[in-house]
């Protein structure tokens, strides 16, 4: 993805300029050459899936809000998303391991790339304050800055006498460490049991067999093709809807529900409190659609049936 120019580069001419400095490295031959020799190829690629195919389009819509950035709140959630992936005590460390890099144009290749991702995250703000995935590319560089710290500071508990016991509380303190975080992997997976997840999907493939569907659904309808080999239309979430208000696009909720409902024969809901954050949605399809099947964390709503009429106030059923 385009996205890698961001670690890339900088850290491409960190390295360089470090090495040769700028003059040298604009007169040297080899220099050029791995540059179009990067450059190249994704050009003719991003030229093809954008221009001709279209299918790298989507890529560069709904990416930009510059407008987060004067929003302290959007800080706090990039430093929430940073916690979760890396843990922010070690995210910390590893910008000062980075000093601790002894040789040079190292020490500012992998600055250089920290650099690069902070301008990552300010370009893609929503993103990268919202979607943990947008971290990725901070593990690696976390985990050689901590690298460094780590070797610079060994060296130093190494060194006192005796020489043995230092070793021995090194180890035993990373033993320590390791075993309290492999326990905490281990609670966080007991926690979640996914072996119900193919029977509920198998079950509401059942129930709407070869039917056409829309679904608010996990994964945006992963689960149900993967374990129910039904495919389904998405109907975004409230998530969805207020990204997109914030790039500026507006809805007609009804004009909206009879665009995407068209065709289809039922809308399953199986994120039950999302259900709940959409009011709007909710009100259209219990005055326009019947329910057709309901139970444990799904109701499947019938487009091709209105409800059935309520009983006048009074009058016995």
């Amino acid at each position: 993805k385009a996205v890698a120019a961001f670690f890339i580069a900088p850290a491409w001419l960190g390295l360089i300029l470090t090495i040769m400095g700028l003059k040298k490295a604009l007169q040297d031959r080899q220099v050029w050459a791995l540059g179009l020799l990067t450059v190249v190829p994704y050009g003719i690629y991003h030229i093809y899936g954008y221009y001709i195919a279209g299918y790298l389009q989507s890529q560069y819509s709904l990416r930009f809000f510059p407008q987060l950035w004067k929003d302290p709140v959007f800080y706090l959630r990039w430093n929430g998303e940073i916690s979760s992936v890396v843990g922010f005590e070690w995210f910390l460390m590893s910008i000062l391991g980075l000093l601790a890099i002894r040789k040079k144009q190292q020490r500012v290749m992998f600055l250089a790339a920290l650099a690069g991702y902070f301008v990552y995250g300010l370009t893609l703000s929503y993103h990268i304050s919202t979607h943990d995935y947008y971290q990725l590319p901070l593990i690696p560089i976390v985990a050689v800055g901590l690298a460094a710290g780590a070797a610079a500071l060994f060296e130093k508990l190494i060194s006192h006498e005796p020489r043995w016991l230092s070793l021995a509380l090194v180890t035993g303190v990373l033993l320590y460490a390791m075993t309290i975080k492999a326990w905490d992997v281990r609670v966080t997976l007991k926690k979640n049991d996914y072996r119900n997840e193919a029977a509920f999907w198998e079950e509401i493939s059942q129930k709407i067999g070869g039917a056409s569907v829309i679904g608010l659904t996990q994964d945006y309808g992963y689960r149900l093709a993967y374990w129910g080999w039904a495919s389904s239309e998405n109907w975004m979430t409230s998530g969805d809807f207020n990204y997109r208000v914030l790039a500026g696009q507006e809805f007609d909720m009804d004009n909206l529900f009879k665009e995407t409902t068209e065709g289809k024969d039922y809308f399953v809901v199986t994120i039950m409190d999302e259900l709940d954050r959409q009011p709007a949605l909710r009100s259209l399809l219990e005055k326009n659609c019947a329910v057709f099947d309901k139970g444990g964390g799904y109701i499947i709503y019938d487009l091709k049936n209105p409800p059935a009429a309520k009983p006048a106030a009074g009058v016995e059923q």
